[in-house]
């Protein structure tokens, strides 16, 4: 080997990176629907159809881990015309 050059194998990490990656962009419907229904206890709470929440608060209120997967959620409920950002 060259010294500039390296060699490397990440067949197990990668994979596990690369399903944490689908994972995040392709919530479950379990996390869609506690995005959703988050939501609309905020909007019962609130009184109020218009509600602001940062992606933390979305998550941590619908029980998700992940801001992205909360983000990801809230992409497929404006895609099915569910709510409107």
């Amino acid at each position: 080997m060259r010294r500039n050059s390296f060699k490397y194998t990440l067949a197990f990490p990668s994979r596990i990176i690369q399903q944490f990656l689908i994972d995040m962009n392709n919530p479950s419907l379990e996390t869609i629907a506690s995005v959703y229904s988050a939501l609309r206890l905020e909007v019962k709470r609130s009184g109020v159809n218009h509600i602001e929440l940062s992606m933390k608060e979305l998550a941590g209120r619908a029980g998700i881990k992940s801001d992205g997967q909360a983000s990801a959620a809230l992409s497929i409920l404006e895609k099915l015309n569910l709510l409107s950002r």
